[in-house]
């Protein structure tokens, strides 16, 4: 078996496979509807050889070989032959080189459907995945991957595959009509221009496949260090440090572009010297023993169409077989790609998104807390650690109280925060609403009334309604609804000196704002949702006092519209707060009002000690 022939029963076949199992069926019709169409350049490109031959025989009083079919209107004299063969290959020509623009464009719209189902299914099932899959991830890392391997596999697998198919159509009607002239002859260059290519990929395909893997890498390499250099802008305007991150990225790209330069040079290799290699040999074998004296004029004669036809043949097939070359060795040079988006397309489905609701008592509008929000027993462990986060823990909240959760960085306080809002599943213990179960099919239900505040504000990019309005077309939007979150989140008076009011852009991640208008702004999101239950996690810890007590009136009134629950170290964030959850440890180490903590907590009194102590210094 040839060696092109036994890579394919490999690790990249079962791949593909795999990945053509995954396509809808309305996708693989109409690939299988291209395998009649590209037969289509193949019989052409056998007829316009044959027509060739044909001609030259014609015009030197040959028959090329017996048993060949003749035309009625190709019974003339050889002038009226040759003029009706020469328009024959014009016809023939032109006709082949539409319907290969054809196949060209219907392989290329065929790529860009596929490009378009794989990028949008694979965005779908990652937004869809549980916040769990989301931790620890690398934001930028995910973009590329998502977006990079997608372009890598459609070009680096379906288009080979489609050409794939179209090469080896040509090639076999080719050598088809080559054999049924040419017999041994022919096969033998077959053989010949098989077992060439085929030592080509041998040697070729593993230096391509790591070449594939390292120029993925430094591509990512690349990006992140562009990333890296944008986030620290200051730092190296400050530290001058312009010329060491130029050169970092000048290595990572140098060698990228060496990389692709070799990745596009070796395919086109093999036809280079394979071409000029089987135009010598079909001369050297067919011509040479006549011009050395061994035949006669005649015996020239009757080689020489022979000669002509395999050496047009040679010029259509070579191409067509570096083109199938070319197919194969992309298609194996794009494994790893491959592997990362079937990686991707193993992610579980995304469920339906209504907000269907599994428990009885629950109103149609989602779950509106009437009485309590409760964690029950509730202990969780976050995916590759061996020990718990939070540790059977009990905790209440009545609705339309503000509580706060403080503690020691790592005592749990934002897992818990995250259990809260249904972002995580405990491995033991429930979510409760009004003493209900909040059961896996109702959480969309509770989500939808729920509103987090982080201390780093993520902004879209646009506009301050667009942000307000979170996931909402524009033009939908209900604008009173929009100022009347603003003027809760005392937030009105600024938007309207902006130079567009609502429609200004508020820059990448609120650039454009400063920090107190950020959190205020995210308020105004949390307000227009009309949430029931917002969490303010560290929302004040970075902000000047000013700033933090304009935020704290417009808590005050949040006060009035929700539960508020704040993870906080300032005390003067929680210090107003109806009760106080200690952390410590994964566990619930005391809880009261403010005042009832100090007394009952030695380490929530050195914490107030050692705040007042700093506010003095500060003073």
């Amino acid at each position: 078996m040839p060696g092109w022939m036994a890579q394919l029963q490999s690790k990249t076949l079962q791949q593909v496979v795999q990945l053509a199992g995954q396509l809808p069926p309305h996708l693989r019709r109409r690939i299988l509807v291209l395998l009649p169409i590209s037969v289509v350049p193949g019989i052409l490109d056998a007829a316009s050889i044959a027509v060739v031959a044909w001609m030259m025989s014609t015009l030197l009083g040959t028959r090329l070989r017996q048993g060949i079919p003749s035309l009625p209107f190709l019974q003339g004299d050889r002038l009226d032959q040759a003029l009706w063969l020469i328009a024959l290959f014009i016809l023939f020509s032109w006709l082949r080189s539409l319907s290969k623009l054809l196949v060209l464009g219907l392989q290329e719209r065929m790529t860009g459907q596929l490009w378009l189902w794989l990028t949008e299914t694979i965005y779908a099932r990652i937004l869809s995945q549980p916040y769990e899959f989301h931790i620890g991830k690398n934001d930028k890392k995910l973009a590329t991957q998502l977006l990079s391997n997608v372009t890598h596999v459609v070009k680096g697998v379906f288009s080979p595959l489609l050409q794939l198919q179209s090469s080896l159509i040509t090639v076999f009607f080719l050598f088809a009509g080559l054999i049924y002239v040419g017999r041994w002859y022919a096969m033998a260059l077959f053989f010949c221009l098989v077992i060439a290519y085929g030592g080509f990929s041998v040697l070729l395909t593993p230096y391509l496949r790591r070449a594939s893997s390292q120029k993925l890498r430094l591509a990512s390499a690349m990006k992140q260090g562009f990333f890296e250099s944008m986030n620290v802008i200051r730092e190296i305007h400050l530290s001058s440090a312009e010329p060491f991150f130029k050169r970092a990225f000048g290595v990572d790209s140098r060698k990228a572009k060496r990389v692709e330069a070799l990745n596009n040079f070796l395919p086109n290799l093999p036809k280079q010297i394979i071409e000029p290699v089987g135009i010598t040999l079909i001369f050297s074998f067919g011509a040479l023993p006549a011009l050395l004296g061994k035949g006669s004029v005649g015996d020239l004669k009757q080689i020489i169409p022979f000669l002509a036809t395999l050496a047009l043949a040679s010029q259509r097939i070579t191409p067509a077989m570096n083109d199938l070359f070319k197919a194969l060795t992309r298609l194996r040079a794009s494994l790893p790609n491959l592997t990362s988006v079937l990686g991707f397309l193993a992610l579980p489905e995304p469920t339906g998104m209504s907000l269907g609701l599994a428990s009885a008592g629950i109103s149609p509008e989602g779950i509106r807390p009437r009485r309590s929000i409760r964690l029950h027993d509730v202990s969780y462990c976050y995916p590759g650690r061996d020990e718990p986060v939070i540790s059977g823990l009990n905790l209440t909240i009545p609705v339309g109280s503000r509580v706060a959760l403080v503690g020691s960085t790592g005592s749990g306080k934002s897992t818990t925060a995250h259990l809260l809002l249904g972002l995580l599943t405990p491995q033991q213990g429930a979510l409760e609403i009004d003493g209900l179960v909040v059961e896996p099919d109702d959480l969309r239900a509770w989500q939808s009334c729920c509103a987090y505040v982080p201390q780093i504000v993520s902004f879209l990019r646009g506009s301050v309604l667009e942000n307000i309005a979170f996931a909402e077309d524009p033009m939908q939007v209900d604008q009173d609804r929009v100022w009347e979150a603003l003027e809760a989140a005392q937030l009105q008076d600024v938007v309207a000196s902006l130079p567009y009011g609502l429609y200004t852009p508020v820059g990448r991640d609120g650039l454009h704002l400063s920090g107190g208008q950020r959190q205020r702004l995210a308020l105004a999101r949390a307000f227009y949702r009309k949430a029931e239950f917002l969490l303010l996690d560290e929302a004040t810890s970075a902000l000047d006092n000013r700033t933090e007590s304009e935020v704290i009136a417009a808590l005050e009134i949040v006060a009035r519209r929700c539960t508020t629950v704040v993870i906080a170290h300032r005390l003067s964030t929680i210090e107003r707060c109806d009760r106080i959850f200690e952390f410590e440890a994964g566990r619930l180490k005391a809880s009261g009002t403010f005042d009832q903590l100090r007394e009952r907590s030695d380490s929530f009194k050195d914490l107030t000690q050692l705040e007042g102590r700093f506010a003095i210094q500060q003073e």
